[in-house]
């Protein structure tokens, strides 16, 4: 999905290196509000089994992981993630944009 210079697409295996030095660059302000960042650092195979991890549960209908990509020059802005967490029908809405974006 492209919205002025913003596009939202689902993750891809060729992305944890451009993932890891943002997250890894961003703790901090990440950690108050994604538990998962209580794991890292991960290593990049780690980050690629979850991005496989991730298109296993887009498939099976549980969770749809999206990257955040500048149109323009491609670079990773942050993520965000629609989850059946809230009712079998519902989802919600997670979502994190590096600092200096």
């Amino acid at each position: 999905v492209a919205a002025g210079r913003v596009r939202v697409r689902r993750w891809r295996v060729e992305d944890p290196p451009d993932l890891q030095p943002l997250i890894l660059a961003n703790p901090a302000p990440l950690r108050p509000w994604m538990g998962w960042v209580a794991a890292e650092p991960l290593s990049i195979g780690e980050r690629r089994s979850k991005i496989t991890a991730w298109g296993t549960r887009w498939e099976a209908g549980e969770a749809f992981s999206y990257a955040i990509v500048d149109e323009a020059g491609g670079e990773l802005l942050g993520a965000c993630s629609l989850n059946r967490r809230i009712a079998p029908d519902g989802l919600d809405l997670g979502y994190w944009v590096r600092g200096d974006r």
